[in-house]
């Protein structure tokens, strides 16, 4: 335990306090407080890379969300849970660092790529790019969460309504939705916080349009 708290204390703690001080200093070491601060939070750039992050970082998560609950719906409740083959695929972007899917879009659909019409004449430099390749870079955590949660939920509540002869769609609303509202939340506020956080997906693909990560790297090296 001592040696992974030294371990820590080398590699995090001691160059997050020595960043943390440089924050109040000026580039000839002077300490000016609160003034840096002050500059990049009043700035128009800030305001335009807050709800440029925002706006990637909520459509991502919820189409992430969307396309993780229609996968672990079917992996669940319909024929393919007999199979397991399209579970090991599902989850191979978690073995894959998020630089990799902006990269792949590139040679997809960047300016040469074969899918580039379908983006219908839009660049897949900026947010399409960021939101594409962060649902791809997030889908296997969501996905996970949402098939525990669909697996945890009462039969017998399905044996009941099939019983009393409710309608497939009323028993989605009343029994599956109801079931899943926790997992539902957990996943987007995990994959909110995995997207807002992520700078690779961002810095590969995203071009000029500034997000919260680029944004913070550039001030810490620039």
């Amino acid at each position: 335990i001592v040696l992974v708290l030294l371990f820590h204390l080398l590699t995090l703690i001691i160059p997050l306090a020595t960043l943390f001080i440089k924050a109040f200093q000026n580039k000839s070491g002077e300490f000016v407080f609160f003034k840096n601060f002050e500059q990049v939070f009043t700035g128009p750039a800030f305001t335009i890379t807050i709800k440029n992050s925002l706006f990637t970082t909520t459509i991502s998560s919820l189409l992430c969300v969307l396309l993780a609950f229609i996968c672990a719906y079917a992996l669940t409740r319909t024929k393919l849970k007999n199979h397991n083959w399209p579970y090991p695929f599902l989850l191979l972007p978690l073995v894959t660092p998020s630089m990799l899917s902006a990269i792949s879009l590139i040679y997809l659909m960047g300016n040469n790529g074969p899918l580039k019409f379908l983006l219908l004449g839009h660049s897949i430099y900026g947010p399409i790019g960021i939101i594409f390749g962060s649902v791809f870079w997030t889908f296997p955590s969501a996905l996970m969460i949402l098939i525990s949660g669909l697996g945890a939920t009462d039969y017998r509540l399905y044996e009941s309504a099939k019983c009393m002869n409710t309608t497939p769609w009323r028993t989605f609303l009343t029994i599956t939705l109801p079931s899943v509202k926790y997992p539902l939340t957990l996943a987007f506020l995990m994959v909110f916080s995995l997207i807002i956080t992520d700078f690779g997906v961002p810095k590969i693909i995203g071009g000029h349009y500034s997000v919260l990560a680029t944004s913070v790297y550039q001030q810490v090296v620039g």
